[in-house]
């Protein structure tokens, strides 16, 4: 859809529907794998380049309780293809399709430092979700939610 507006960002999103039927997480860690490389840019974090080196006005990747999105922004043209043409591959031809340690890095994976240390607990979504239980009024906000509506995608976790 193409919409005429006076603002000079150009805006572009993909989304999926990405109905969880249990709380583990699998939405929100493919979510972030995706971004982790592509048939076209087989980069480790090719999210984190575009941070780095785009023009980008807005960059950014969303799941929510029904669905996951990729948005993007640019007022610049170039770097707005440029940016779709990245996304696009990424959700199409990701690399976690042929690196499976990609979901364990996102996601969570045991950890051991030395032998002398304890085994952890590491992963960019666990630690993302540590933040988010740390807030009393988000456990609140989830727990109403899983009251509320039991066994549908909005009780449980994406």
């Amino acid at each position: 859809i193409y919409i005429d507006s006076p603002d000079s960002n150009k805006v572009f999103n993909i989304a999926f529907r990405t109905t969880p039927h249990n709380s583990t997480g699998v939405a929100h860690i493919m979510e972030h794998s995706v971004l982790c490389g592509s048939r076209k840019f087989p980069l480790k974090e090719p999210f984190v380049e575009l941070v780095k080196g785009s023009l980008n006005t807005f960059l950014n990747a969303m799941t929510y309780p029904d669905k996951t999105m990729y948005p993007v922004a640019s007022k610049n043209d170039k770097d707005f293809h440029n940016l779709m043409d990245v996304y696009l591959d990424a959700v199409f031809y990701p690399r976690v399709r042929e690196d499976v340690e990609i979901v364990m890095q996102e996601g969570w994976h045991y950890e051991l430092d030395s032998a002398d240390d304890e085994l952890t607990y590491k992963g960019v979504v666990f630690n993302e979700m540590k933040g988010v239980y740390s807030s009393p009024d988000s456990v609140l906000e989830r727990q109403m939610m899983r009251e509320l509506f039991p066994d549908t995608t909005y009780g449980v976790d994406s």
